[in-house]
C-alpha cells in the first residue's frame, strides 16, 4: 500500500503528458479530411476553410471555430467530426431538405425553419414561392416583413396534402396568399391563418371534382367554411 501515492502520481504524469502531447505534438495534426454529405460547392468552401488547420496539433487548431463556421451555412442542419490517430478525419454534414423555391434562376430555396439558402439542385415537385418585394425591406416591427417560417410551413402542407402539381404560392405586400397551378384557376386563401384547414378543404374538393380548377375562374377559400366560386 506504501507505493500507492507514487502510482497515483505516475498515472497523473502520464495523463498530463498525453494531454500535452495532444496540445503540442504535430503528430496529432489533421493530415487528410474526407467530407460526407456535402455538395460540390460546399466541398470547395470547406477546402478553403480547412487550410487554416493544416499542420496544427488538433487541440490548438481551432477546430471548434472551424466546425462553428460550417454550421453558419444556412443549408447545414448538423455537422460532426471524427479523427483517428493517423491524422485522418471525417466531417459529416447533414443538409436541410428544401421545402420551397424562391428563385429557380439563382437556385434560392427555403429551409423548413424559414431560412433562405442556395442549393445545387432543385427538386421539381417543390412549391414555387412568389412574394412581394416589400417582404425583403427592413422593418421596425417585432416580426419584420419576411415571414419565412410561416411560408415554409405552408409549403410543407401544400406538398403533403396536394402532391402531383407544381404549385405556386403567391403572397402580396399585405401578407395575403393564393395558390395556383399551371393552366388552372387561382385559389384565394386570404391570410396564412388556418392555412391547414383551407388546404384540407381544397384537397377534399379536388378529390370530389379533380377538374374543378379548370372549370372555374376562381375559388375563394379565405373563409374555409364558406367557399366561394367564380364560374
Amino acid at each position: 500500500m506504501a507505493d500507492n501515492p507514487w502510482k497515483i502520481r505516475l498515472w497523473g504524469l502520464f495523463i498530463a503528458n498525453c494531454i500535452a502531447g495532444s496540445f503540442f505534438s504535430p503528430s496529432t495534426a489533421l493530415t487528410r479530411l474526407r467530407v460526407e454529405g456535402a455538395g460540390p460547392a460546399q466541398h470547395r468552401a470547406i477546402e478553403r476553410k480547412v487550410q487554416s488547420l493544416a499542420g496544427k496539433p488538433v487541440l490548438r487548431s481551432g477546430f471548434n471555430r472551424f466546425l462553428g463556421s460550417i454550421l453558419t451555412d444556412a443549408r447545414v442542419k448538423s455537422a460532426g467530426f471524427s479523427q483517428n490517430a493517423f491524422g485522418r478525419g471525417i466531417l459529416y454534414i447533414r443538409n436541410f431538405e428544401p421545402v420551397a423555391v424562391l428563385s429557380e434562376e439563382r437556385k434560392v430555396v427555403l429551409s423548413p425553419s424559414g431560412c433562405l439558402f442556395v442549393t445545387e439542385t432543385i427538386p421539381p415537385e417543390l412549391v414555387r414561392l412568389v412574394v412581394s418585394s416589400e417582404s425583403f425591406r427592413p422593418s421596425f416591427t417585432l416580426s419584420g416583413n419576411w415571414n419565412g417560417q410561416s411560408l415554409a410551413k405552408a409549403s410543407e402542407i401544400v406538398q403533403k396534402e396536394l402532391p402531383g402539381r407544381q404549385w405556386r404560392l403567391v403572397q402580396d405586400a399585405s401578407g395575403k396568399v393564393l395558390l395556383k397551378a399551371k393552366d388552372e384557376a387561382p385559389v384565394i386563401l386570404g391570410t396564412i391563418q388556418d392555412f391547414e384547414e383551407k388546404i384540407s378543404r381544397l384537397r377534399r374538393a379536388l378529390e370530389l371534382q379533380p377538374d374543378l380548377l379548370v372549370k372555374v375562374q376562381e375559388l375563394n377559400l379565405s373563409s374555409p367554411s364558406r367557399p366561394a366560386v367564380v364560374p
